[in-house]
């Protein structure tokens, strides 16, 4: 072949495509299978941690929504609805503020002298004792919904499909969301509490400041000292707790389920695997191929493809420098 023919053959005439060189032949181009192939295993990495952001993805429409959402929140709401006003109802309010326990938290915070009695540090004595009684069944409702978000991501977890193939995957997963509910749950504990204290701490006192204007109806308002202290006397101070109680009683019955969902419920659906999903992107791939249950000889191929490809790019980059005339 004489020089001219070899020009043509490299740079062509102006009616004909240029010829490649032969080198180039033998190259897979960046449209061919071989290159997607390859680039579908080059990433490790990006290719594992897809992998599990695809198993997890359907989670959360199971969880709190979707087609077919599941009756966890018929369920909280009866704990809402049921659970707690009968608990409520059961707190022994009319053993603690009988006449005898009355009489006796009254005499023992003001003294047994009648010239000494003053009711009103006897009162604080019986609302707080008698507020303390609201922890049970605030914290019970802080267990019945952990206990209900609970059983529905355990559910959930188990009837997603992409989940299924994972077995080591689908146990992190499971583990990663109760701890998440149980952190849910102390801090709604904490809330709840406080609530309690804090109604407990401070009185309401526009409500006692009415006491002095309503005396006890048959009763002598100028009476002594030592006549208010006895049987109707007392009586009428446990009927004004007791009033008290059930107004503290409403503000609960109404704050406490708020509370809950504040601190249960939506943060279920705004954070269960927040911190999961951090861990996951931190972890290398061996750490990631164990939480596929990946096989070995899966990982050494991929590796293996993976430095083809960079042979392949290495080469088309070498190539693609040198400008043909």
């Amino acid at each position: 072949m004489s020089d001219g023919d070899g020009e043509k053959t490299f740079s062509g005439s102006k009616n004909s495509s240029p010829k490649l060189p032969p080198a180039l032949l033998h190259l897979p181009t960046p449209e061919t299978p071989q290159i997607s192939d390859l680039r579908s295993y080059s990433d490790a990495n990006s290719a594992l941690k897809r992998g599990v952001c695809a198993a997890i993805i359907p989670l959360p429409s199971l969880l709190f929504g979707g087609r077919e959402p599941r009756p966890g929140g018929d369920r909280i709401y009866g704990v809402f609805d049921n659970q707690l006003p009968a608990a409520l109802k059961k707190l022994p309010f009319d053993r603690h503020l009988s006449l005898q326990n009355v009489r006796k938290v009254v005499s023992e915070a003001d003294g047994y002298q009648p010239h000494l009695i003053a009711p009103e540090q006897g009162y604080r004595r019986l609302i707080e004792s008698s507020l303390g009684f609201f922890k049970g069944p605030a914290e019970a409702s802080v267990d019945a919904v952990h206990f209900v978000l609970k059983e529905l991501v355990r559910k959930s977890i188990s009837e997603t499909q992409e989940l299924k193939r994972f077995p080591t995957l689908q146990a992190d997963i499971a583990a990663a969301a109760n701890e998440a509910l149980e952190r849910f749950r102390d801090d709604s504990r904490r809330t709840v509490l406080r609530l309690v204290d804090m109604e407990a701490s401070y009185l309401t006192v526009e409500f006692f400041r009415k006491l002095p204007l309503e005396p006890e109806k048959g009763g002598n308002p100028t009476a002594p000292a030592s006549d208010r202290y006895a049987d109707g006397h007392l009586r009428r101070i446990g009927l004004n707790v007791s009033s008290y109680v059930g107004m503290v009683c409403e503000t609960l019955r109404n704050s406490i389920p708020k509370a809950v969902v504040y601190c249960q419920v939506r943060e279920a659906k705004r954070s269960l695997l927040s911190f999961f999903y951090a861990q996951v992107g931190k972890r290398e791939k061996e750490q990631l191929g164990a939480m596929l249950d990946e096989d070995p000889a899966l990982m050494e191929k991929r590796d293996a493809i993976a430095r083809r490809l960079k042979l392949y790019k290495s080469a088309r980059e070498e190539i693609d420098s040198v400008s043909w005339k």
